[in-house]
């Protein structure tokens, strides 16, 4: 497969920017833990897979049909098979069902990456939740500073109900599809996710993938974070090439609203 270029990573971000579909600036809520640590040590993002999820309908290859016939001929096409030895796959699907394919889909879906980031830095539940209680941090990317890490970025589809997929109608990118859907239960999260495929990941030798320097603009401090921790992370910036970050932190809105605010430090 011809590898793509940066300028064509950029251009696709750039449009997806300019459509609305994504924002330039992305979040990535932390703790103040040793993982967090290491994006500033190491100048690396770690992509899950979808089992290390906390949400066990997240990623659901809810596969509800199989087309038999269809998956016979879908085989035999993209293999080359020919005619004399096509019956062979047919026979082998006949006690095929379609659990099976949702076992051979899971599998593969869980070797992907995926990078879990915000449109919003201002949200108390997601300090709470990822932040451990407003006492972490909230990084701000911009993504066209490394198109490379960033190019493959999907705007998870908040839905009512588990969408139903009907192997092979559904063949094309049908793990994109499962990858984005998302209980409207979570909406509040306004999440974005970059995703690694399982040949990135193999090449990367790991599921910490290096990002550039430059991509991370600021980092905003939790309401509740301790004067120890903010000095910590102003100290990793200085040391690991992060001069150029901006530090902010949040506050209590005084007006009787449940809001935050965003000020300079």
């Amino acid at each position: 497969m011809q590898e793509i270029s940066t300028e064509v990573k950029t251009q696709t971000l750039e449009k997806m920017i300019s459509d609305g579909v994504i924002n330039q600036s992305l979040y990535k809520y932390r703790m103040d833990d040793e993982d967090t640590e290491k994006i500033f040590t190491d100048k690396t993002l770690w992509f899950s897979h979808p089992n290390a999820f906390n949400d066990p309908f997240d990623c659901w290859a809810n596969i509800q049909a199989l087309d038999k016939k269809k998956l016979s001929n879908t085989l035999v096409q993209r293999n080359g098979i020919d005619a004399t030895r096509a019956h062979l796959i047919k026979e082998g699907l006949k006690k095929f069902t379609h659990y099976d394919l949702k076992r051979g889909v899971d599998t593969v879906l869980n070797e992907v990456g995926v990078c879990c980031l915000s449109l919003n830095c201002g949200n108390i539940l997601m300090w709470s939740h990822y932040a451990h209680y407003h006492q972490g941090l909230c990084l701000e990317f911009n993504i066209l500073q490394d198109p490379n890490l960033f190019c493959l970025t999907l705007p998870v589809k908040y839905v009512d109900s588990m969408p139903e997929y009907y192997y092979p109608v559904d063949n094309d990118d049908i793990i994109y599809k499962i990858i984005q859907p998302k209980s409207t239960e979570w909406k509040y999260e306004e999440e974005i996710r970059v995703v690694k495929l399982r040949s990135e990941i193999e090449k990367n030798g790991s599921q910490a993938f290096h990002f550039n320097p430059n991509a991370l603009r600021k980092i905003i401090f939790g309401c509740k974070a301790h004067k120890s921790t903010i000095d910590k992370y102003k100290n990793f910036c200085k040391k690991n090439g992060f001069k150029h970050v901006k530090f902010t932190q949040m506050r209590q809105k005084k007006n009787g609203s449940f809001e935050l605010e965003e000020n300079n430090i």
